[in-house]
C-alpha cells in the first residue's frame, strides 16, 4: 500500500528554491487543521491574490474547496480598480496575502472594502509590526480578525497562527 506523494517548490526565501515531497495525507491533515482554526464554511468567499503554484496559494485553494467555500478566480491585481469591483460584487469575506500585499492594502484601510470581512490572513514572510497593528486596530472596529500565520512548504505549508485580537 504505497502512499501518494507530490512535489511542491519552496519559495526560496532562504536561498535557491528547492522541492519538497509531501504525502497527500500531510496535505489533507494540514487542510483540515487550517479549516478548523479559520472556521471556514460554505458561506466564506475568497479571491485569488497568490498563484496556486505557490504553496500558500495552493493551501488557500485546498482549504476553501474542502469546505465548499467559494473561490473567486481573477488575474487582476490588488492595485487595479477592477479587482476591488470583483471583490465587492462577489461579496468576498476572506482575504489572504503576503507581507508585500498588506503593505499595499494599508492604503485601502480607510475605504469600506473590509466592512463585511470575516478575516484577513498574512503568511509567506514576516510582516512589518506596525502594518500588522494597523490591520488589527481596524479589524477590531470593523469586526474582522487579522491572522498572522507562519508556514513552510516542508510542513504542508501553513503550520501556526497568531490571532492578534485576543
Amino acid at each position: 500500500n504505497k502512499e501518494i506523494s507530490i512535489l511542491l517548490s519552496t519559495s526560496g526565501s532562504t536561498g535557491s528554491s528547492k522541492f519538497v515531497m509531501l504525502t497527500l495525507k500531510n496535505l489533507k491533515m494540514n487542510t483540515i487543521q487550517i479549516s478548523k482554526y479559520l472556521k471556514l464554511n460554505t458561506k466564506d468567499r475568497t479571491i485569488t491574490t497568490l498563484p496556486f503554484s505557490y504553496s500558500y496559494g495552493l493551501s488557500i485553494l485546498n482549504t476553501h474547496l474542502f469546505n465548499g467555500s467559494a473561490l473567486v478566480v481573477t488575474k487582476k491585481s490588488i492595485i487595479q480598480k477592477s479587482f476591488w469591483e470583483i471583490l465587492l460584487k462577489n461579496k468576498v469575506n476572506c482575504l489572504y496575502g503576503v507581507p508585500f500585499i498588506f503593505e499595499v492594502l494599508k492604503k485601502f484601510l480607510k475605504k469600506n472594502y473590509f466592512d463585511n470581512f470575516k478575516f484577513l490572513a498574512n503568511a509567506g514572510g514576516k510582516i512589518n509590526t506596525n502594518t500588522a497593528k494597523e490591520f488589527v486596530k481596524v479589524g477590531l472596529k470593523k469586526n474582522y480578525i487579522f491572522y498572522n500565520m507562519y508556514g513552510q512548504t516542508e510542513a504542508s505549508p501553513r503550520m501556526a497562527y497568531i490571532n492578534l485580537t485576543k
